[in-house]
C-alpha cells in the first residue's frame, strides 16, 4: 500500500490541517462516545491541542520509539527518506526531544500539505455515532460514520487508563508503528525484516487469524460488524480493525440475537482473514498535488 494511502486512510476520520501550535487547554472526557466527539470537534476547529489530549499517551509513546529507531536506522534509500521526510522537521539530532503528540502532529501536517482541498472537503464532513461495542470494561470501540464525505463505518478505539478515556492510534497509523517495530524484531533476531527466516522454504512461523469483536445495528436493513485480523510473522504480532456492512440476504443476520451462533455463522460464510464485503460508493477523496 502506497504511504499517502495510508496517511490518508488515517486522516480522513481524525486529521488536522492547523498550525503547529495553540490551541485549548486539554479536557478529560467521560466517556468513549465523549472522546470520538471531542475529536471531531476539535478537528474540525482546528485546534490540534485539543485533539491530541484526547490519544492514549502509551500510544504517543510507542509512536515516538518507533520514530526514534526509525532515524537512528543507519540503512538508506529513497523509501525510508520519504518515510523520515514524514515527520519534519524533525531529523535524528531533535526526534529524541519530542514528544510522541508533536511527531504525530507533524506527520499530518506533511501528509495534508500535499493536497489541494482537504480544508474544504473536512468543512463539509458530519460525525455519526452508530454505536460501540464494550471488548472490556476498559476496552470500547466507538462505531462511527462520516457523513458528507465517507460512506464506510470506521472505529474509534478508546481505553481506559486511571479513570480517564482516551483514543487509540488508528490502525492505519498503527500499521506504520508495526512496520518499524517489525524490522528492529527482524533484526534482533538476525532475521531480513523483508524474508524473515524460513519464509522461502516454509519453515518460517507464521499465522494469520480473524474473528468478530462485535456489532453494531445501523438501521433496520444494515448491521457493521467490526473483526480484527491479527497476523504472527516469526514471533512478531501486529493486528487490524475493520467494519463490515451486514444485510438481511446474508445468512448470519438470522442469528444476530444469538451471538455464538452469529459468529460460527459469520466466521464461515464471510470471514476469510478479515476480508469481506468492500464498502458501497466511497466519495472521491482529496486530490493530491503534485509539483
Amino acid at each position: 500500500m502506497r504511504m499517502g494511502r495510508v496517511w490518508l486512510l488515517l486522516a480522513l476520520l481524525f486529521t488536522i490541517n492547523a498550525p503547529f501550535a495553540g490551541g485549548q487547554e486539554p479536557t478529560i472526557e467521560s466517556s468513549p462516545t465523549s472522546v470520538a466527539r471531542g475529536m471531531f470537534t476539535a478537528m474540525q476547529k482546528q485546534d490540534w491541542k485539543a485533539f491530541a489530549s484526547h490519544i492514549d499517551p502509551a500510544d504517543l509513546e510507542r509512536l515516538k520509539q518507533a520514530v526514534i529507531y526509525l532515524f537512528q536506522a543507519k540503512q538508506s534509500g529513497e523509501a525510508l527518506h520519504k518515510l523520515r521526510s514524514r515527520f519534519a522537521p524533525y531529523n535524528s539530532d531533535s526526534v529524541g526531544a519530542a514528544t510522541g503528540a508533536e511527531l504525530l502532529q507533524a506527520a499530518m501536517h506533511n501528509e495534508f500539505a500535499e493536497f489541494t482541498n482537504v480544508g474544504e472537503y473536512l468543512a463539509g464532513l458530519k460525525l455519526q455515532i452508530l454505536g460501540q461495542i464494550e471488548e472490556s470494561p476498559d476496552k470500547v470501540h466507538v462505531i462511527t460514520r462520516l457523513e458528507g464525505g465517507i460512506y464506510r463505518a470506521e472505529a474509534v478505539t478508546c481505553v481506559r487508563r486511571d479513570g480517564q478515556w482516551r483514543a487509540m492510534l488508528k490502525e492505519e497509523m498503527n500499521m506504520i508503528t508495526n512496520a518499524i517495530e517489525g524490522d528492529k524484531f527482524a533484526r534482533s533476531q538476525n532475521q531480513s525484516p523483508k524474508s524473515p527466516k524460513g519464509a522461502s522454504s516454509g519453515q518460517g512461523e507464521s499465522k494469520m487469524t480473524s474473528d468478530v469483536v462485535g456489532w453494531v445495528k445501523e438501521s433496520d436493513s444494515l448491521v457493521q460488524v467490526l473483526c480484527r485480523t491479527s497476523i504472527q510473522v516469526n514471533g512478531y504480532n501486529s493486528s487490524m480493525l475493520r467494519c463490515y456492512p451486514l444485510e438481511p440476504t446474508d445468512e448470519a443476520w438470522a442469528y444476530l440475537g444469538n451471538p455464538a451462533k452469529f459468529r460460527e455463522v459469520y466466521r464461515r460464510t464471510r470471514l476469510i482473514f478479515g476480508n469481506s464485503k468492500p464498502a458501497q460508493n466511497p466519495q472521491k477523496a482529496p486530490k493530491k498535488r503534485y509539483n
